[in-house]
């Protein structure tokens, strides 16, 4: 699969060559979300977990599973998983939850229901 992340050449530099990646350049082609610097890194991580906690767990699994599926899907299956989806989604407390907090004009307290 690494191939179709990164491309044939970067993969070849990669496995067959033995090329060792920085943070940066694995930023770049996109393997990893970000590098940061060493002392940053506390800060950075607890600002993706905080993130991640405070998100709409359903939504979040539904989307992952959406992008790992839309992978090799066609586009009608696609859709098909799409519609699926919202109509999941579009039943969970999380969901209300996310509704009353867009017309309260308040933050969402999701709570993965």
């Amino acid at each position: 699969m690494l191939p179709r992340r990164i491309g044939e050449v970067r993969a070849r530099q990669m496995l067959l060559l033995g090329r060792v990646l920085s943070g940066s350049e694995a930023a770049d082609w996109q393997l990893i979300d970000q590098a940061v610097d060493p002392g940053e890194l506390e800060t950075a991580a607890e600002t993706v977990i905080r993130r991640f906690a405070e998100a709409a767990t359903v939504a979040v699994g539904l989307a992952k599973w959406l992008m790992a599926s839309g992978q090799s899907a066609s586009l009608d299956e696609a859709l098909r998983h799409e519609a699926f989806a919202m109509e999941l989604s579009s039943r969970s407390e999380d969901f209300r939850e996310g509704m009353a907090a867009f017309t309260g004009k308040r933050p969402a307290r999701f709570e993965g229901r």
